[in-house]
């Protein structure tokens, strides 16, 4: 459902943005400021309204990605769509 881009930086890690359609809704990215969680270090950010913006971390961008699908299934099914 979520059509995923890798999108490099030209002074930081690259990120995966996850867009439903046209729209960005994710964005996964490795944490830079945190040196001491080497367990989870990968964190996703979510841009659809009435969820909170920072969804936690997860250990690899697999996983995250899994999480971010089904915080858009939860969303989708509140939306009524």
């Amino acid at each position: 459902m979520i059509n995923w881009e890798r999108q490099d930086h030209k002074y930081g890690p690259p990120s995966d943005i996850g867009k439903l359609g046209r729209w960005k809704v994710f964005s996964i990215s490795w944490k830079m400021m945190s040196k001491d969680d080497k367990e989870n270090p990968y964190g996703i950010y979510c841009f659809l309204p009435g969820l909170k913006e920072y969804l936690g971390e997860c250990p690899t961008v697999e996983a995250a990605k899994q999480k971010a699908e089904k915080a858009l299934a939860v969303w989708l099914e509140g939306a009524g769509l």
